[in-house]
């Protein structure tokens, strides 16, 4: 009698795991749609044998074992068991239940489904590793050289990922590849903007051929006539002096300086003082083109160091 229930319910015990949901034999091999017994309308199971006319193997009366809820007779993973006289193997399906109980082990885990409630989905997300609070999810945030990281954007992400359920390993592999990227996007904007500042000093070397250092020169002058060492240290710090535009606008200031739009009284205004007309002649010397009378420079030299000089002597003589 103990080995009749012992045999049950471990029967009973392996289809509660297996899930089955073919109750009352359904059309499993040996099945019936008949509710219980051999056949009888109050018991469960297949029926007997019955003989037929045509020749075809009569049906097999499977013998369960006793007391067996009939609702698992015909089910398919009852009948992976049974044997071609009807009989089952009980050291299979005792081996088989043994196998799927250590399989499960004895910490389950329901996973939620989508009328889930918020909480079953946190109780979830602990058990699979989230911490219990953000202080405790930690995150190391890796940035090259140079870099400065932006703490209330690391923290910010923190909260939001512990708050959707994001476990750390997988939140710290989305956090290093948005520093990648964007790594990788700052320096290919930065080398981007070199080769085109690059390509426009180029193309001033190129304009202005042999006269290009002198014109530098002329545009460097002009800005300190506007700009304190201060200003320009920053301007230096912001890029705006590696612009080539900026370098054409301060060109074209020094040729406008060297009009005759001077005063002397100007000094402290946009104009030039005698003393930055004196600064201005003595690198009109140190000039090749203001020495070459064959250099294409050299007249514009000429009549640019004569107007220095009207600019800080008058129109009198000079000797």
């Amino acid at each position: 009698m103990f080995k009749h229930f012992l045999l049950k319910f471990l029967i009973t015990q392996f289809l509660f795991f297996a899930g089955e949901e073919d109750s009352g034999g359904g059309s499993g091999f040996g099945g019936s749609s008949m509710d219980a017994g051999n056949g009888s309308q109050d018991g469960g199971g297949t029926p007997d044998p019955v003989s037929t006319d045509n020749g075809a193997p009569p049906a097999v009366n499977y013998q369960y074992p006793e007391n067996l809820d009939p609702s698992f007779h015909g089910s398919k993973s009852m009948m992976k068991f049974a044997n071609a006289d009807g009989t089952f193997d009980y050291g299979k399906i005792s081996q088989s239940y043994l196998q799927l109980e250590k399989h499960l082990g004895k910490d389950k885990m329901a996973i939620p489904g989508e009328n889930s409630s918020p909480e079953e989905w946190r109780d979830t997300f602990t058990k699979m590793g989230l911490p219990e609070s953000v202080e405790n999810y930690s995150l190391t945030n890796t940035l090259p050289d140079g870099y400065t990281a932006d703490e209330s954007l690391v923290e910010g992400f923190k909260a939001k990922a512990h708050e959707m359920g994001i476990l750390p390993n997988q939140a710290q592999g989305i956090m290093d590849f948005f520093n990648d990227f964007s790594v990788k996007g700052i320096e290919a904007q930065a080398a981007a903007g070199n080769q085109a500042q690059q390509e426009g000093f180029d193309g001033l070397k190129q304009d202005w051929g042999q006269s290009y250092e002198h014109r530098v020169q002329g545009a460097n002058s002009a800005l300190s006539q506007f700009a304190s060492k201060e200003e320009i240290a920053k301007l230096n710090d912001s890029g705006l002096m590696n612009n080539p535009t900026f370098l054409q606008v301060f060109d074209k200031v020094a040729k406008g300086m060297s009009e005759d739009n001077f005063t002397p009284e100007s000094k402290g205004t946009f104009g030039m003082s005698p003393e930055g007309a004196q600064e201005q002649i003595q690198k009109l010397f140190t000039n090749p083109a203001f020495k070459n009378k064959n250099h294409p420079d050299n007249p514009r030299l000429i009549e640019e160091y004569t107007k220095l000089l009207t600019h800080i002597h008058g129109d009198g003589k000079i000797a």
